[in-house]
């Protein structure tokens, strides 16, 4: 599973902030969510030169549509403005579309390529092994969940999305596989990664900001 790499990131007026995913009981430093929900379209966005961790996209033009499906006859979801920043979550599609999360609203979709001005990590996060529990038992994996932070995070498990109100905790039985998953939550730069679960084994996933 991929965690975040700690640090501040200050990308617009404000600074965002990352998500992380560790195993429940990890003793962590909590931080101060430094987020104000001030971040309007603003034309002169700065960029810092920090590297995030992922690859992104900045949006150069002076609007863009992010959809739903890669296509221009998809509906749009948003539209974005010059300097809006995009975290790609995988490849590019056919070199026209990447799918992408809108890292000020946490909102999903795909952008095309001809919009976006688009940066590679040369630092890519790390990857970390959840520990796991054996049940003893022949029953499939439980995944217990907990968002520990003050905001709505939303988990996409393959195609089913589960949202999470502020400190809630929710235990997911799903079959066992190999899963494909993103975190997201307004402002925070997502997480996102591959998880095996197994049967007779119990997962603890909690999800916090760090600065």
């Amino acid at each position: 599973m991929a965690i975040q790499l700690l640090f501040v990131l200050s990308l617009f007026v404000g600074p965002f902030v990352s998500i992380k995913a560790a195993p429940a009981g990890q003793q962590t430093q909590k931080a101060r969510d430094p987020y104000k929900d001030i971040l309007g379209p603003i034309p002169e966005r700065k960029l810092s030169q920090r590297d995030l961790g992922v690859d992104y996209a900045v949006v150069t033009v002076s609007y863009a549509n992010l959809r739903d499906t890669p296509s221009i006859t998809s509906n749009p979801l948003l539209k974005l403005a010059r300097g809006d920043i995009l975290v790609i979550l995988g490849s590019a599609l056919s070199d026209t579309w990447y799918n992408v999360i809108h890292v000020e609203s946490g909102q999903e979709g795909w952008i095309h390529s001809s919009t976006v001005e688009v940066n590679y990590t040369q630092n890519r996060k790390p990857l970390v092994q959840i520990p796991r529990t054996a049940t003893g038992s022949s029953k499939n994996p439980a995944l217990e969940v907990t968002n520990d932070t003050n905001r709505i995070l939303t988990l996409k498990i393959e195609d089913t999305r589960y949202t999470f109100a502020p400190h809630e905790k929710q235990t997911l039985n799903l079959a066992p596989g190999h899963y494909k998953f993103i975190a997201s939550a307004p402002a925070v730069i997502p997480d996102f990664g591959e998880e095996s679960l197994e049967t007779g084994y119990s997962y603890s996933w909690r999800f916090y900001i760090m600065r």
